[in-house]
């Protein structure tokens, strides 16, 4: 699936928001099996070509963020994903993709919170759509 670089963009604006990365072991978009919470996963759901111009590519795609917390509970669990929505609200994402620059943008659709099987591990999804337009 090609996402115009939008995972690789987004990946590099989370590492850069020191208070999320001071709450997270590591933000992943392959989760590893030795992966400790608390930790965020990107993952990318839905690509939708909107291209109207010839080699003027634009699509919508629709992501989200999985944050994944234990024995912090709900306070951590909020907490994180009130950093996230803020930090990502209207944030601006250039972007490049075979030499063309382009840019995204943001709109949050929805949020979840539930508890995981286990009994320990809390889960908090983050949905988004970008409109992308090169």
């Amino acid at each position: 699936m090609n996402d115009y670089g939008l995972t690789q963009a987004l990946y590099q604006k989370l590492l850069g928001n020191r208070t999320l990365m001071e709450a997270v072991t590591g933000i992943y978009t392959h989760i590893p099996e030795d992966a400790s919470p608390p930790y965020l996963h990107l993952q990318l759901l839905e690509i939708t070509d909107a291209s109207a111009t010839p080699g003027r590519p634009s699509a919508s795609l629709k992501f989200q963020l999985d944050f994944y917390s234990q024995y912090h509970g709900v306070v951590e669990l909020q907490g994180v994903m009130g950093v996230l929505s803020r930090y990502l609200k209207g944030i601006p994402l250039p972007l490049m993709w075979q030499k063309n620059r382009g840019m995204a943008c943001l709109r949050e659709l929805s949020q979840q919170q539930s508890l995981q099987s286990d009994g320990l591990t809390r889960k908090g999804t983050l949905t988004y759509q970008c409109l992308i337009q090169f």
